[in-house]
Formats: C-alpha cells, structure tokens, sequence
C-alpha cells in the first residue's frame, strides 16, 4: 500500500551520451517521486529515456554517459554525487533491478544455483558490512566536506585564472558546432524538399509526359513499313524539338526559382553560422572579461575564509571520522571473539560429552569382549567332547545302520546349530554396540558442524546459507522442485521461468525498491500475466516500492498506482492509473490509448504518425509537435511547463494553457475509455 513516505526522489535529472556526431540528449529535466509500497509506471516509445532514468538511478549508466544535472535522492544521499564505493553498498542490497531479457542477463554457462548465490557470497561479509553501516554517516559527512572544498578551489582558480575562459570555451564551442549542424540538416533538409517539390511539380509531369509520347513513338516506328516509319520519325523529331523547346522556357524558369530558393537558404545558413559564430566570441570574451575585470585580492580573501572555514569542519569530521572507525573495529571485532570464544566453550563441552558417550559405550564393549571370552571359553569345552563323540560314532556305525546314521547326522546339525546361535547372538550384541558408538560419533560431529557454521554464518554468509537461501526464494517465485533445479542451466528452463530466475536474483538480498526494466518482454501473454502476478504478489509481500518500465500501457493497467508517460527525454503526463486511462490530457497519451488493442474494438489501431526526434539535436518546442495534430504554433517554439490539472495528475502540454483553444480527445479514446469504465463496474458490480 502507497504511503505518504518518499522512498526516491528524482529532480530535473539530465543523462547525455557521448557519440562520434556529438552528445545525445537522452533524458532531459525528469522529476517524480516513488512512495514507499508504490508503484510507478513508467510508459512511452523505445528510446524514450525510460531505460535510462533507471540505470541512473541504479548507477550503472554507459562509459560514454554524463550526467549534466539533477538530483537522485535516496536515504538522504545524492545518487549522482556517490563514489562507486559507496554505490556498491545500495546497488542490489537496496535497490534492485529486473531487466528486460533474461536471455542475455544469465549466463547460459554457468549453473542456475550459481547465479542465484554469487550475490550474497560476494557481498556477505557480515562483519565488514556491520562496521561500514556504523561508520556511514561520519564517513559522508567527510566527505560532503571534502567535495565542498574541491569545489569551492574550483570556482577560485576559475574566477581568477584560464580556467573558467577554458571551460567557456568548451561549452560555447560545444554549443556552436551543435548549433552549425543543426543549421545545415535544416539547409539539406530545405533543398532536398525544393528538388522532391521540383520532381513533382506540373513542370516534371509536363517533361515526363513528352517523353514518354517520344518512346511510344520510337516503338511504333520499330515494326511500320518505310512510308509510316519516315512519317514517324518526323514527328518525333518534332516533339524532341517540342521537348528541348519547353525545357529552355517553362523548365528554365522553374530551376531558375529552385537555384534562387536554394541560394537564399545557403545565404541564411550562413548568416546562422555567422550569429553562432558571434555568440560563441561573445560566451568567450564574456569569461575573459569577467576574468580580467575580477577583484582578484578580494576573490582570494573570500575564497581563504571559506577554506578558513571548511578546513577545521574536515579535521574535525576526519577525526571523528577515524574514531567511529576505530570504535566501530573494536565494537565488531569484540563481538566476533565473543561469539567465537562461546561457540568454542560449546564446541569444547560438546567434544567432552562426546568423549564420555565414547567411554561409555566402550566400556560397554570390553564388557562384552570379556563375557563373551568367559562364554566361549566354557562352551568350546562341551564343543570339542561333542565333536570327538561324533566322529569317534561316525566310524563304528554300520553305514547300512540308517537310524545309528540319521541319530549322528542330527547331533552334528545341532552342534552347528548351537554354535551359530552363540555366533549371532555375539555378534548382535558387536553390531548394536558399534551402531551405539557410530551414532554417538555421527550425533556429535553434526552438533560440532552446526557450532562452526553458525560462527561462520556470524561473519560472513556461507555456501550453505546461500544455497538455503537460494532455494528459499526459488519456491517464493514459484519454481517447482528447487533442490533438483537449483543444479540446473539457463538453457534448461522456458523463457518465463528464466524471468522467474532474474527475479529471484534481484530479491536476494532484500532489496526496498525494485526496477522491473520491461520484464515482460519476448513472454508470450500468459506469463506476462503470471509475471505480473508474481511481482505484485512479492511487492505486497515485501512492502516493496517499484518503478515498472514499459512501452505497453495495457500491461500495468492493473498493477500501477501511478503512471508517468515518457517522450523524448521528459515525462508529458503523469498522474494516477485512473487519471492516465479515463482523464488523459496529452496528444502523446491520447495516441498511445488509441494504438492499444483490446477485445471489443473492430476498428483498426491508430498508428503513432512520423518517428521520435533525433536527440542529437532536440527540437526547440514540445518535441511531439512534428507529430502531432493538434500542434499550434507555439508547440514549435517553446516547450510547455507542467500544467496543473489536479493534486494528483500534471501534463506538459500548451492544450492546456487558458488561452489555447478547446481541443477534444480523438473519439477513438473516448471510445476506448466508455468500453473501460463499463467493463470496470460490471467487473465492480459482480
């Protein structure tokens, strides 16, 4: 259930890419909060920046990614400013991932087991993470300091030195080479519709006409007779000379219009190029002539009392820094020798109790060695006169005497007979004693086993733990038979209980907020429902909170308390599920509705017209104007704020500005919203 707390709050984030034709916008100026035990949807096209949000947040963006600004907020700490140290600390141990395609997230050699364990061996070191959690707020406070004085030194030595006239020089720079290629895609962009315009205008149609008169005539005159074939070949003749004639009159004067078109366009190119230029000078002798005009002795009496004042809080924080560290290494190395000299006082006593169940039992063997010497002894005795009886019988007997024979016969079986008795009845009494002492070993060596693991569970997570645990979570995302699977590769399972598998990873180590990066996609819709499933029932289990990325609003239509629709780098919509399908306000919303199948519509879908921009270069307006019918001019020139609609939903579209014109939804939406609020009260009703 959402409650009022923020688990993570997000603020004007900015995520470019490096690339060999310059920096792409991926995601500009995005801002949401996620509740704790929410779930945040987050909707929109391929490449929308919906993938890349979360591996921001999740700290695991590409070599060739800047974040240019905003804010990542979680546990007080700013995401974008963590050191990698740190960040290992949160990632996966507090916020974990689901990503989109488990064929590529597992390893396909390396054993199910293995994969579900590697995690919690990897980062199991009770102790060592017990005195980094002791340690943690001195150690950002350290550091937080540390950052203001390296900051601080920069903005000095940039106010007083090249440094800020090299930095403007790069940005400016950066800001003119963008806008020249901006200025030319336009200029080819301008031409190449002038020549397509030329191609179809009345002029081609006229030339094409010509010519093709000309070749229908060139095949007639192929199989006429002389007579017809020299009449033929006069008139085509005449219509070539038509042909050259029209070009040089008619055509001229429309490749002289395009020539002029085209020239007017390089003109204002290269005037942009000109502006460009000039405001690119105008950044860098900005920064000179800050530089130059800077109060230089007061900049450095300013910057020296604010190192006069961050320098004693560094020392003060390092200090105490080192004594929680120093606290924190006595407090858990002293619980690691308690526990580890309990654990050997009762490994101690247990070995002792051992030791006398031995003695025990074998004393109870001597006793038994020595009866059964006693027994034999006087046994063997009537033994040994019984036998010489028998054989000295044996050779008086007649062997025609059948009865003497049978009589004899039986007396040498019961002599065999009472010395197997004797036999098993000692060695009966040898097994039990044995089984009493292998028990008594067996009993105290487990005993002695679960002492030494669970010493060794106080410090770090074992292989044995970690398996339990394995198989634990392996049964709470519903795979069967988890001991025998457990054993098992990636290639041996379907595709939707390998997504089963990435999700089991994601939750070993129990993680408060949970990224699912389209964890339905490539499943057929029967697991994408039990997928879906399977994470609300975790979600509601855990309390978890979750961002849900996907460009399929029908697929968190039952599962998303919020939705924030994402188009070119920014949210345009964002509100609560009921909001986003029975009071969608923008353009973009409206076409994603309308392009969602459902079981009642016979219509065919609405496609999305045109592509996303190219974020190379974004567009300077709301950047779903190319594509959207309801843009005005304004859409092309400045991109919308948020608008108000109430406490709970918000969209960036100038549709909502009081001054633009009332604009209904497409009647396809509505459409599709009547058939939902239907079906959702007879679904109510039942």
């Amino acid at each position: 259930m959402k409650s009022d707390v923020v688990k993570l709050h997000v603020e004007d984030l900015t995520v470019s890419f490096r690339t060999g034709q310059g920096m792409v916008r991926a995601v500009r100026g995005v801002n949401f909060d996620l509740h704790e035990g929410e779930t945040l949807a987050i909707v929109g096209e391929s490449g929308s920046g919906k993938s890349v949000s979360s591996r921001a947040i999740m700290g695991i963006l590409a070599g060739n990614a800047v974040t240019d600004d905003g804010k990542i907020i979680y546990e007080g700490q700013d995401l974008t400013k963590v050191d990698e140290e740190n960040f290992h600390e949160i990632r996966g141990s507090k916020i974990g991932m689901i990503f989109q395609d488990p064929m590529s997230s597992l390893n396909p050699i390396m054993k199910i087991g293995k994969q579900i364990t590697e995690g919690m061996l990897l980062n199991g070191n009770r102790l060592l993470n017990k005195k980094k959690a002791m340690i943690h707020d001195q150690r950002l406070d350290h550091n937080e300091l540390k950052r203001q004085l390296a900051n601080t030194t920069e903005q000095y030595y940039n106010a007083i030195g090249k440094g800020a006239v090299k930095k403007a020089k790069k940005s400016s720079t950066r800001v003119y080479e963008r806008a020249i290629e901006t200025n030319r895609l336009h200029c080819d962009n301008d031409i190449s519709n002038l020549h397509t315009l030329l191609k179809n205008s009345a002029v081609a149609d006229q030339i094409e006409t010509f010519k093709e008169e000309i070749s229908k005539l060139k095949h007639e005159s192929k199989n006429a007779n002389e007579s017809v074939k020299q009449s033929l070949k006069l008139t085509i003749q005449s219509k070539q000379a038509a042909l050259s004639q029209y070009k040089k009159t008619v055509g001229a004067e429309e490749k002289k219009v395009y020539a002029l078109k085209v020239a007017e366009r390089k003109e204002l190119l290269k005037k942009e190029d000109i502006d460009a230029k000039k405001v690119m000078f105008d950044t860098i002798e900005a920064a000179k002539a800050k530089v130059k005009n800077a109060n230089k002795p007061q900049l450095k009496a300013e910057y020296k009392q604010e190192v006069s004042i961050i320098t004693p809080k560094i020392k003060a924080a390092k200090k105490v820094y080192i004594e929680a560290k120093a606290n924190a290494n006595a407090v858990v190395n002293g619980e690691w020798e308690t526990e580890k000299n309990r654990v050997n006082a009762l490994i101690e006593e247990a070995k002792k109790r051992r030791d006398l169940a031995i003695q025990k039992i074998l004393v109870e063997k001597n006793a038994y060695i020595n009866a059964r010497a006693k027994e034999l002894s006087t046994h063997e005795i009537k033994w040994i006169a019984e036998s010489q009886r028998i054989s000295t019988l044996k050779k008086s007997i007649d062997k025609k005497d059948k009865v003497s024979l049978s009589k004899l016969a039986a007396d040498k079986h019961n002599l065999a007979e009472a010395k197997s008795a004797f036999a098993d009845k000692w060695n009966a009494e040898k097994d039990r004693i044995n089984k009493l002492l292998k028990v008594a070993k067996a009993e105290s060596s487990l005993e002695i086993f679960k002492l030494k693991e669970a010493l060794r569970r106080f410090a770090h997570v074992t292989k044995l733990e970690a398996r339990e645990r394995a198989i634990q979570i392996m049964t709470e995302v519903g795979i069967k038979e988890p001991e025998k699977r457990i054993n098992q590769y990636p290639f041996q399972f379907s595709g939707g209980m390998r997504q089963r598998i990435v999700i089991a990873i994601a939750l070993t180590a129990n993680p408060d907020v949970l990224i699912c990066d389209e964890p339905t996609t490539a499943l057929d819709v029967t697991i994408q429902a039990q997928i879906l499933e399977l994470i609300n029932k975790l979600k509601s289990e855990r309390n978890l909170s979750v961002i849900f990325i996907t460009h399929d609003l029908g697929v968190v239509a039952n599962m998303a308390d919020r939705i924030a629709v994402m188009y070119a780098g920014k949210i345009v919509e964002i509100g609560s599920c009921d909001d986003i399908f029975y009071n969608p306000r923008h353009p973009y919303t409206w076409a994603l509705l309308g392009s969602m199948p459902d079981l009642d519509s016979k219509n065919r879908l609405t496609a999305i017209p045109g592509t996303p921009p190219n974020m190379l270069f974004p567009p300077k307006g709301d950047a779903f104007a190319e594509r959207n019918k309801y843009a005005m001019k304004i859409d092309f020139e400045q991109a919308p704020p948020m608008f108000k609609i109430s406490d709970t939903h918000y969209a960036a579209t100038w549709l909502l500005h009081p001054d633009a014109p009332k604009v209904d939804m497409p009647e396809v939406v509505k459409t599709r919203i009547v058939r939902m609020l239907d079906r959702t009260k007879a679904w109510t009703d039942k």
